[in-house]
């Protein structure tokens, strides 16, 4: 490196060590002409710059002779003319030791060329032309790249391709103190070394001429407090223009400036009161706005500045809201054609350019700082007719540019603003939302405004106006959500969705498209499967409001409505009701169970919840629940098929009042058998809610209750188990053994609770529920048969194997499971389970009985859960039609329409439950792989099958087996290949190796230590 390049500042911007070497190399740069070598020794000798305190020039510089002996030996043809050399105001001394390095020389311009000198010796050239060669090698080409990074001190020089000027020599300062540097040109060069700082003003600096730079700053600049620039004008350029190195100069005296700050999407007035810091790099403003709040603002923030001849004036906050008050009613007195007018009369000048003097003299006939600011403020919110073509100066628009805004109408230009508009509104959201990208979004903000201004610039943007209306944005935030979630079928113009709000969001699949509308906040869950079904026809989310609506608008009327069955319904307030559910949980109750014992003989009850009671076939909530058809039950949330006004308070049965029910009974045999089956509308008295567990605890007498309660549930048991072997013994399916996946995700979706069902398929309380439940369904079949009533049969479709009778000894193990078994007869009971066929067939809904080979009965009608299932309502409104004597609302015709209409929504909404499952199941793996460093990223895994991989014939680096696994701790099913092989009961370790639960995938490995 050469010896002179650590003279420049170490931030360099980017520069190539090739630039930097270059300057520092006289090989590399060419001779001076003639005429400067001549000029330098007549002009910058050693005799004639060190030792007169006044400038030293040649003749051809000034009207007055010099006093230098040396400039009579100056040569008219050979010197320059004073149109291409000029004197600067500022001179310097060199120090006595100083070193031979470009920073040490004096300096000038001439011809593009910058030349510096030292005392005795040639002109040499400082860089090469660039202005007019674009390739040329020019380590300043970039105007930014040699920006301080700290204020300019006293042994630093500002330079441009025009002119170069020597600062004054530093002086003695307080502590607090700064000396302000002109910014001249686009460039600030910082001198480090420290043989240059002792400065004197007894040396001349020169100015030479102009050149055509392409940095030359304009005029209209303004100035900033901190590292970007200072201005040291004694003057506004005008009026409005921020100067605040002005008003601050002396920063022993405390100065209040009235000012304009841009608030983001609207513009408003303040007191700036100094600068943040007294740090060189401060570009930060302490402002008291209107309110009388302090805030802080960047210097690019400040739009406009009230001037006064006065420098001494203080202003308050009374002033702002006075001035403010003043300018809005100044330009509310304006009228569109005042606007017009004064459109029509600046068009007619020679000159396009208005001031905001000349606006304020036409306007309001004054040049007061309130008449200037309202005129400004009406300029700028008409852009209709002017541009605004830089913080104080406008243009008035032409004719044809003015008609041509005005007919921007087209369909096709309305939809891309209109894209681009809620675009604008997409990136200002994200900006509040995503920190981590705050930047971009925010240059994506600006570069849209920036379009729809040049597209409609009569379109006022406000902090409201960019805000995301659901409504008027409703067609757009649903293309918007759809491509987000993959849902590309779904939309006619994928590529423009995509080109026109994706792309510029940087999101190019739909993984981080999906991220993105998350960030925007329109997405309520993570759950990709939930979201997707909300998009779809499904109403229970679309409409969830609506419906509350008309719940709202009728629940007097209901709960206050006449019971239509008062003459038939019985009572049966002295029979003891259990609600037996998973509370809290369960809010929607709408079955109870008892027994009785009559003359000897057993009778099973199962009371169901009568919403026909308060909901005729045919009124508005009937129809909003067909829509639905059934309740939706995921593991973070639930969607109820009749509003929770209804379902969970009026219809539920309920421990706080009497209950209405279509209650279902039968006499139950010695071996199981149902006979004497009725179904009639009651009337019960409090119900006794019990969840699962008490239940068990119960059964197991390991918990204090009533006799009555524990003898009612002993029985109740006794009457499941008859029920359970009897239809074992008809030829119903064996249940499955084999546990499944249990999720629970509370907590506004951050906790994530794994568990199996296998207490819920072996407890006894679950069981007691459950073939009571299956008894009521078969009674309401019969109930329906015997009185010829049109309702859906369910039964299996022909089945080519016929299951023979499960043995009395499979059916005692199956009723002694308990919930609570050790691992090891756990793992015995899924392998034989798995190992276990039964063939089965699918469900169909038939006219007439048909069996049904799950249950083991041929008249099996689903009636238990009318709140949550719109087809068991639906059998209600028939059975209540028969026992009032009345016309049944259904012939099996319309039933079938019913039943073939809501058939796609009930079968979406067993496959949304199932994957939301498994999606949470994975987002359970994904937290373990992820957290804590993957710690709890392991899993004991039971072998249920092994079996070669037939891979390995075409590559020979795949492992040689594939094993079934079922995970002992969450009940999960996968698969994994390792390079031995196991049993089948064989337990091993395995680990989550990848997971994406939004593209419903996942991969173990073995772990082999």
């Amino acid at each position: 490196m050469s010896k002179n390049t650590h003279h420049f500042k170490k931030y360099t911007g980017g520069l190539s060590q090739s630039s930097i070497s270059m300057l520092t190399s006289n090989q590399s740069l060419p001779n001076p002409p003639t005429s400067v070598k001549l000029f330098n020794s007549e002009s910058f000798s050693p005799s004639s710059s060190s030792n007169s305190s006044q400038p030293t020039t040649t003749t051809p510089f000034t009207s007055k002779s010099s006093s230098s002996p040396s400039s009579n030996n100056a040569s008219p043809a050979t010197s320059l003319s004073s149109s291409y050399v000029r004197n600067t105001k500022s001179s310097v001394q060199l120090p006595p030791n100083a070193q031979t390095d470009a920073f040490n020389y004096k300096t000038y311009h001439y011809n593009n060329y910058t030349y510096y000198a030292s005392p005795g010796q040639t002109p040499k050239q400082r860089y090469q032309p660039h202005h007019h060669n674009a390739n040329a090698p020019n380590p300043y080409y970039d105007e930014e790249a040699f920006f301080l990074q700290q204020e300019p001190g006293g042994a630093d020089f500002a330079a441009s391709s025009s002119n170069i000027l020597l600062t004054q020599p530093p002086i003695q300062q307080n502590d607090g103190a700064r000396k302000k540097l002109q910014y001249i040109g686009s460039r600030i060069y910082k001198k480090t070394n420290s043989t240059s700082s002792a400065l004197t003003s007894s040396t001349p600096s020169v100015s030479c001429p102009s050149s055509p730079s392409k940095n030359r700053m304009r005029e209209s600049t303004t100035s900033q407090f901190g590292k970007r620039a200072f201005h040291s004008m004694s003057s506004f350029t005008s009026p409005g223009s921020v100067n605040l190195s002005r008003a601050f100069k002396e920063e022993s005296k405390q100065q209040h400036v009235i000012v304009e700050y841009d608030d983001e999407f609207e513009r408003r007035l303040a007191i700036i009161t100094g600068p943040e810091s007294l740090d060189e790099n401060n570009n930060k403003w302490i402002i008291i706005d209107i309110t009388g709040r302090n805030r802080v603002v960047n210097s690019s923030q400040l739009t406009y500045q009230f001037s006064s001849d006065n420098t001494d004036q203080n202003f308050n906050i009374d002033d702002v809201r006075q001035l403010q008050a003043q300018s809005s009613a100044m330009i509310e007195k304006l009228t569109p054609e005042d606007c017009d007018n004064m459109w029509k009369a600046f068009l007619q000048r020679k000159s396009v350019k208005i001031t905001i003097k000349d606006a304020a003299e036409h306007l309001f006939q004054s040049t007061e700082p309130a008449s200037l600011y309202s005129a400004y403020r009406f300029l700028y919110k008409n852009p209709l007719y002017f541009k605004h073509t830089s913080n104080l100066n406008f243009e008035c628009r032409s004719l044809r540019e003015v008609e041509e805004l005005k007919q921007m109408g087209s369909k096709e230009k309305e939809t891309i603003l209109k894209d681009k508009i809620f675009l604008l509104k997409i990136a200002n959201r994200l900006l509040a939302t995503n920190e981590e990208r705050g930047l971009f979004y925010k240059q994506l903000r600006n570069n849209v405004m920036k379009e729809i201004k040049a597209m409609r610039p009569d379109l006022e943007i406000t902090r409201e106006f960019l805000e995301i209306d659901e409504e008027q944005d409703k067609e757009r935030l649903s293309l918007f959500r759809q491509y987000a979630l993959g849902m590309y079928t779904n939309l006619d113009n994928k590529k423009r969705v995509y080109e026109a709000f994706f792309k510029p969001l940087g999101a190019d699949d739909h993984l981080q498209a999906f991220r993105v509308a998350r960030d925007l906040k329109l997405f309520t869950t993570q759950n990709i499967h939930l979201l997707r079904s909300m998009e779809d026809e499904m109403c229970h989310m679309k409409e969830e409001d609506n419906f509350k609506k008309i719940v709202r608008e009728n629940i007097d009327s209901i709960v206050n409505s006449t019971d239509p069955d008062s003459k038939i319904r019985r009572d049966l307030r002295h029979l003891p009701v259990f609600t037996i559910d998973e509370y809290p949980k369960t809010t929607e109750v709408d079955d109870g169970v008892s027994v009785e014992v009559r003359d000897g003989a057993t009778y099973m009850y199962i009371h169901i919840a009568d919403v026909t009671r308060f909901i005729n076939q045919g009124s508005t909530i009937d129809y909003e629940a067909q829509k639905r058809v059934s309740s939706i039950y995921l593991p973070e949330k639930k969607f109820n098929m009749i509003s929770s006004e209804l379902s969970e308070d009026v219809l539920s049965l309920s421990d706080k009042k009497e209950n209405y029910s279509l209650t279902f009974s039968s006499k139950v045999g010695s071996d199981g058998s149902l006979s004497e089956w009725q179904a009639f509308p009651a009337i019960l008295g409090k119900v006794q809610k019990i969840d699962y567990s008490l239940a068990d605890q119960i059964i197991d007498k390991t918990v204090e209750v009533d006799p009555e309660v524990y003898d009612a549930f002993q029985l109740m048991l006794q009457v499941a188990n008859l029920r359970f072997a009897y239809r074992m013994r008809k030829g119903a399916t064996p249940p499955s053994l084999s546990p499944k996946p249990k999720v629970d995700v509370s907590n506004s979706e951050q906790s994530i609770q794994i568990g199996t069902s296998w207490e819920e398929q072996v407890g006894s309380s679950r069981r007691l529920v459950q073939e009571f439940m299956i008894a009521a369904n078969e009674i309401g079949g019969h109930y329906a048969l015997q009185h010829d009533i049109a309702v859906p049969y369910r039964g299996t479709r022909t089945v080519t194997m016929e299951i023979p009778p499960l043995p009395e000894e499979e059916i005692n193990q199956i009723l002694s499971l308990s919930p609570k078994i050790s691992e090891k007869d756990l793992c015995d009971v899924v392998v034989r389970s798995n190992n276990s066929f039964f063939p089965t067939a699918g469900v169909c809904i038939n006219q007439s009985p048909k069996f049904h080979q799950g249950i083991g009965s041929s008249t099996y009608v689903q009636v238990t859960s009318p709140i949550r299932r719109y087809s068991d309502l639906l059998v209600h409104y028939q059975l209540k039609a028969q026992m009032r004597g009345e016309k049944q609302p259904y012939t099996w015709d319309e039933i079938q329409e019913i039943l073939f209409a809501i058939e796609p929504t009930t079968r979406a909404i067993a496959s949304l439950q199932k994957k939301s499952e498994r999606f949470w199941l994975l987002k359970y793996f994904e937290q373990n792989l992820t957290t804590h460093s993957g710690r709890n990223n392991r899993y004991k895994a039971l072998v249920l099958e092994s079996k070669k991989n037939a891979i390995t014939s075409l590559d020979p680096d795949e492992l040689p087996f594939v094993l079934s696994l079922y995970l002992i701790e969450s009940a999960f099913r996968a698969s994994v290949k390792s390079s031995n092989s196991y049993e089948v009961g064989d337990f091993l370790d395995v680990k989550v190796s990848s997971v994406s639960p939004y593209n419903d995938e996942i991969s173990f490995e073995e772990i082999t230590k």
